[in-house]
């Protein structure tokens, strides 16, 4: 009898590891799944401690946030990740994540990837495009559509046209893409003539040339997409005044605080955030640390395995942190290897430290000492079977510089 249970128990065993090795093999067929997650846009106002830089941290805790883009952090981006207990944050795009991120060679300063699973990205970028002069302060003194359509278009629209285009090559090549910032405009979808109808300060129709070329590059308004009608919920992010409802009578308010998405994205939701009692607010927050309301959208994303790449959690690396380099090697081939050089050496030749990735799946990081590297220029170059990358990165010594 203990015989013939057993080999029913291992013939249970066997078809169920059959089962799991055929879901393992289709899903691995079929590609990233799915996931759900919350990216959100907050300016914290000059660095977050105007009013209280706690309440910065209590209020991305409130929206539930796994992504967020910073404005005016002020220096304080790392702060404020380290404050949530979040190791992951990016300085030069002031992005924020739970989610490891990766800046790759060829984001020059446009974009970075979050890695939501191993081996499976999205792409973020993050704007804060110029204040001054603003748009609706111009329609409210006078200006004509056409001079304020100009006025759009050398302040605003040509800070954001080289990154657009980055971005939409990567919606085509189906990258899930993320974009957020306060883009000091309104946004065209706003501006509409059921709206001048239904709000004093809205004097005319406009084809608001920013969020429109955001649209034209792949991306779309995820506010609006949960909220399509702009009558019924305005969605007023700047500025009902600090504290609310302290406002200056001639104040232009309107929605410019936006998360757009592009690629293979489902919204979901969207919220904004904001001080308790202010229109439209969602999730209120008391008392409130800036004068920007945040958004933050709930969507569904399908992330994609990233091309070949070598990069770093930071370029600027003090001497005697450690050099953290993420990688992808998607052929994954034994004689990979990642090879720290002085800038424009040869990774044959001038080698300084070398090692090979360990993953698996050749997906992941490795981790260089640099205690006994001085301040200057390097590289770390991914060499493999698709060729060699090179990552640029600064070492620094704080006492030198101070000195």
């Amino acid at each position: 009898m203990r015989v013939k249970f057993l080999w029913k128990r291992g013939l249970l065993l066997a078809v169920l590891l059959f089962f799991c090795s055929v879901l393992a093999a289709q899903a691995q067929e079929n590609g990233p799944a799915a996931v759900e997650i919350r990216v959100m846009t907050f300016n914290i106002w000059v660095g977050g401690e105007l009013v209280d830089f706690n309440q910065v941290v209590e209020t991305i805790k409130a929206a539930r946030a796994d992504i967020v883009g910073l404005q005016e952090a002020g220096g304080n981006t790392r702060r404020v990740a380290e404050a949530l207990g979040w190791p992951h944050a990016n300085e030069r795009l002031q992005i924020i994540s739970r989610f490891p991120l990766i800046d790759p060679p060829d984001g020059n300063g446009m974009y970075i990837y979050a890695q939501i699973n191993p081996g499976e990205v999205v792409a973020l970028a993050n704007v804060h495009l110029p204040s001054d002069p603003y748009g609706p302060y111009a329609v409210r003194d006078g200006s004509a559509p056409e001079e304020v359509l100009e006025l759009e278009k050398t302040t605003r629209l040509t800070v954001i046209e080289p990154q657009l285009a980055t971005l939409s090559k990567l919606v085509e090549a189906g990258t899930p893409v993320f974009l957020t910032g306060d883009f000091n405009t309104p946004s065209h979808r706003d501006w509409t003539e059921v709206v001048v109808e239904a709000r004093e300060e809205v004097k005319y129709p406009l084809e608001w040339p920013v969020t429109a070329a955001v649209e034209a590059a792949g991306l779309q308004d995820t506010y609006r997409v949960a909220h399509p009608d702009p009558v019924a919920q305005p969605g007023i992010t700047w500025t009902y005044g600090y504290p609310y409802p302290r406002l200056k009578p001639d104040e232009m308010v309107d929605r410019i605080d936006l998360v757009f998405a592009g690629g293979p994205v489902e919204v979901l939701n969207s919220e904004l955030v904001g001080p308790a009692g202010v229109p439209d607010v969602d999730i209120g927050v008391q008392p409130f640390p800036s004068d920007h309301s945040g958004v933050v959208s709930t969507v569904r994303v399908t992330p994609v395995v990233p091309p070949l790449f070598v990069a770093t959690d930071r370029r600027r690396v003090e001497v005697g942190q450690p050099i953290v380099i993420r990688y992808h090697t998607p052929t994954g081939e034994e004689s990979d290897r990642i090879v720290l050089v002085p800038a424009g050496g040869s990774a044959e030749e001038d080698a300084l430290m070398w090692l090979p990735p360990y993953e698996a799946s050749f997906f992941g990081s490795v981790t260089f000492g640099s205690a006994h590297l001085t301040s200057g220029l390097y590289e770390a170059v991914l060499v493999g079977a698709e060729g060699e990358i090179d990552l640029p990165l600064v070492i620094f010594d704080s006492d030198v510089a101070a000195g």
